[in-house]
């Protein structure tokens, strides 16, 4: 099955909540008071030596300086509207595995009056906004970015001090009051069970929730490797006196380290998920047909089964043979789906592994953009999990890198659209696919349901047997044979290492567009500046004739009168 499918099922993260709120995970609505007062809050920490928040802004700051400095900057060294939230959100997506909702790089904030108490989608935007108006510009600096950042992570930990204020209440725990290590580890376990049940629980007592725990652990897939893991977290945070007690803030950190840790956890499973995808990879690297998409769903327990339509609104879908539409590993992988509505704030998703690439050419570029030859050497030394290192870049691989730098201006922009399609050309395993600007849009299952008017993201079993059995497809000694095309290209033999070109679209979309600085142009100005050179130039040639002429006029009798002599010989 899938992650989403299979995380949900042993309910692996501790700060999850359901999109259909209503239990007792659901917070209060923040205020336009409450985001202003905690932002002026870290500033003023940031200017007190040795301060807390100080502190953590600081260790954010470093975090996010290589990202920082790599990213198209403004004259005055800040970073603009469109570039703080394109770093923010590779930032907490690379670090805590987060997607901010209201950071989407496609997505509409949704405005604070709408009504949506169970999702904060506009505080990203509001934020912004208001810390730009009162530094009076529209870029940040690294340090004023940091600061939006810490302000982010401040609202989330107030939630999840709400949430478990409400565990505690749930188990007769005061909060004022110490727990031992057996305790604690009860109460994290009844928030985890509470959490996939989306806090629809009546008032019990702690009997009646021990009783509904020891069941839950009984039928929940991979129970215990989730408690094991939450363990071991535990035991790090606990120390090595196992008869110490913790208070409620120590709690609350622990909370919090599940929180921002989950991800790593989880990457576990996304990485099954995409092995178990490339065991039916196509010959069109980091694609598997459809039909064998939808397989897996029928004769495996992957779940693998959202609709057509579903697919090609998230951009997971190549469908540059209409005959025969393929899924995207790295963009299945990736999308919405595969996410768990991990707070009102942000989703927990699977690691995008070109993120740790890119990184890495940031790090050692430390520029928005670099030459052809630059850019070649440096991944040539990049390795993934599919992808052995060092290697020699392929020709086409090189003369497409040529072809994004001639589009540039002779430069490859980092952060562009083409060199993102041409990453995905050198890791097809690893880097999405990126889809022209609205072409796509990335949206949870409630979302494009309620968009569209359809009643299931999710195909029937009829539906893929219908598409599985159109395909009418053999297995040939070279590959598979597909009648309605009559092209053995699609199924790839496990000899066979040939690969079929990926697509490509010559389409440009920059983070930052500079006007390219033009040649001198020769102007009325440079024109007159040419004449005045060329009269200084003659002024000093007639000068030096003019003090010259008792020379000359020695000089010319004397050659008439050799050359009439010469003449009479």
């Amino acid at each position: 099955m899938s992650p989403c499918v299979l995380m949900t099922s042993v309910f692996f993260i501790l700060v999850s909540q359901s999109s259909a709120g209503g239990g007792f995970l659901e917070g209060p609505m923040v205020t336009r008071a409450e985001l202003e007062s905690r932002l002026l809050s870290e500033l003023a920490a940031v200017a007190a030596p040795g301060a807390t928040y100080g502190t953590r802004v600081g260790g954010l700051e470093a975090t996010l300086k290589p990202m920082y400095d790599a990213a198209p900057q403004e004259a005055d060294g800040t970073i603009n509207h469109a570039v703080v939230r394109y770093v923010l959100h590779r930032f907490f997506a690379k670090h805590r595995r987060w997607f901010i909702r209201g950071l989407e790089p496609t997505g509409t904030p949704t405005n604070e009056t709408s009504g949506k108490q169970d999702v904060q989608e506009w505080v990203p935007d509001y934020l912004q906004s208001f810390l730009e108006n009162m530094m009076g510009k529209s870029g940040l600096s690294l340090k004023e970015l940091a600061v939006f950042a810490a302000t982010l992570e401040d609202f989330v930990i107030s939630e999840e001090r709400g949430w478990l204020k409400q565990v505690y209440k749930l188990l007769w725990h005061p909060v004022d009051g110490r727990l031992g290590k057996t305790e604690v580890k009860e109460l994290l376990q009844t928030y985890l069970m509470l959490y996939n049940l989306d806090g629809n629980v009546p008032s019990s007592t702690p009997q009646m929730m021990k009783a509904m725990l020891a069941r839950f652990a009984t039928k929940a897939k991979s129970w215990e490797e989730t408690v094991a893991w939450l363990g071991e977290l535990q035991s790090s945070f606990w120390g090595p006196d196992a008869s110490r007690k913790m208070d409620f803030e120590e709690t609350l950190r622990l909370v919090q380290a599940v929180g921002e840790h989950y991800g790593e956890f989880n990457d576990g499973e996304c990485l099954k998920m995409k092995k178990q995808l490339l065991t039916v990879e196509s010959r069109k690297q980091g694609r598997v047909r459809l039909t064998d998409f939808y397989k897996m769903a029928l004769y495996e327990t992957w779940e693998f089964n959202e609709k057509i339509e579903y697919l090609r609104s998230l951009g997971t879908l190549d469908e540059s043979d209409p005959t025969t539409p393929m899924v995207i590993v790295p963009n299945y992988v990736a999308s919405r789906p595969q996410c768990l509505i991990a707070s009102n704030y942000y989703a927990v998703c699977c690691r995008n592994e070109c993120e740790d690439l890119l990184g890495s050419m940031e790090s050692s570029i430390k520029a928005p953009q670099a030459n052809v030859e630059e850019i070649a050497k440096l991944v040539e030394t990049l390795q993934s999990s599919t992808v052995a290192a060092p290697r020699k870049l392929s020709k086409s691989l090189l003369g497409r890198l040529e072809d994004v730098a001639t589009i540039n201006h002779g430069k490859v922009p980092l952060h562009g659209r083409l060199f993102a399609q041409w990453m995905h050309h050198a890791f097809p395993r690893e880097c999405p696919y990126p889809h022209v600007g609205g072409t796509v849009n990335p949206q949870t299952a409630d979302e494009w349901m309620k968009e569209t008017g359809q009643q299931d993201s999710k195909a029937t079993n009829e539906e893929m047997i219908s598409r599985v059995k159109s395909e009418n497809c053999k297995f040939t000694p070279i590959g598979m044979e597909c009648a309605h095309h009559k092209q053995r290209l699609l199924s790839r033999p496990q000899h066979d290492n040939s690969h079929v070109e990926l697509p490509w679209s010559h389409v440009e979309e920059l983070l930052v567009v500079r006007a390219p600085v033009a040649p001198r142009s020769r102007t009325t100005k440079f024109y007159a500046r040419d004449l005045l050179v060329y009269i200084a130039l003659f002024s000093v040639v007639s000068f030096l004739l003019w003090i010259s002429r008792p020379l000359l006029a020695a000089w010319l009798p004397l050659s008439s009168s050799k050359k009439n002599v010469r003449c009479r010989i």
